[in-house]
């Protein structure tokens, strides 16, 4: 069985399309497992309706709120199936969704899907998440996912993710330092299980003032930005605690394993000092091509 597990949070206004988005999925044999954060607004009175009616839907109310990434973790430790998908408040599931997750999911851990940017009324925006995050490619390996996720953003969103059992008995607790769930996904999946990704859109990832994360197309660097790294020493903090965290997690690593995470800690290091940050950047250049997911050199 295949468990959805959703945080919600004063999701009022998009959070019925959202589960008759779910429930209209080709595969029918699931369980929805909800967990709200204490919201204000009418979200606990729309759920409870909803699970009167589908005996699929679970539901569960927190005490104090907890935040966003717990919240998804108390969700996810609810769940009772064999795979699980994470799913946001706001969007809008294709409906065959879950059936693409999990006929894309083979021998991995994790399977990711694409997904159709939209503005807060279900309107095209014309761009694919994958557009945003300007990828040519996603390498098959595993280990070159991790280029792009550790160095410069991480373009798997958790709410296009389907995710064996399994795999949370390494990723829970999520790190406390690390700051959004399915970027730890993302980071542990090249190291424990690996991900297949795939870039058909399997929902609608709406555009409003309150998304988390997302809205804005993450450039390629140009030569000004290689020069304001060095002097700035810009570097993504959370992602040496991930390094650490997954060293300390995972028992099999491979000797590429290893050397790519002790890699990220010795980057966080360097950034201190001009020549640190200066060969940071050389780094990232000799890597260029797997960091930011293309094809070739992109300057202008």
């Amino acid at each position: 069985m295949i468990s959805i597990a959703m945080a919600s949070y004063n999701g009022e206004k998009y959070l019925c399309e959202q589960i008759d988005s779910i429930l209209s999925q080709t595969i029918h044999h699931f369980e929805l497992v909800v967990c709200d954060d204490c919201s204000t607004d009418l979200t606990w009175k729309i759920l409870n309706d909803y699970a009167k009616k589908d005996n699929r839907i679970r539901i569960f109310r927190n005490v104090n709120n907890i935040g966003f990434k717990e919240n998804f973790t108390k969700a996810i430790s609810l769940t009772k199936g064999d795979y699980i998908a994470l799913c946001d408040q706001d969007d809008i599931w294709m409906p065959d969704h879950l059936e693409q997750l999990l006929n894309h999911l083979g021998n991995k851990m994790v399977a990711c899907g694409d997904s159709l940017l939209v503005d807060s009324n279900n309107r095209s925006l014309n761009m694919t998440l994958s557009y945003q995050e300007s990828l040519d490619f996603v390498p098959e390996n595993d280990l070159k996912k991790a280029y792009s996720i550790f160095y410069f953003r991480s373009p798997f969103q958790g709410a296009g993710m389907l995710i064996k059992r399994a795999f949370f008995d390494v990723a829970l607790p999520i790190p406390q330092e690390v700051l959004f769930h399915d970027v730890w996904f993302s980071e542990l999946s090249c190291f424990y299980g690996g991900m297949n990704y795939f870039e058909k859109p399997i929902s609608r990832y709406r555009q409003h003032s309150r998304n988390v994360t997302g809205g804005r197309i993450q450039r390629r660097p140009k030569l000004g930005t290689w020069l304001r790294k060095i002097l700035r020493g810009k570097y993504l903090k959370d992602r040496s605690y991930a390094a650490i965290q997954i060293l300390g997690r995972v028992n099999d690593l491979t000797g590429n394993q290893r050397l790519f995470l002790e890699e990220i800690i010795r980057h966080g290091k360097r950034k201190k000092t001009f020549i640190g940050r200066t060969l940071n950047a050389l780094f990232e250049l000799i890597h260029y091509k797997f960091i930011y997911s293309c094809h070739g050199w992109k300057w202008l």
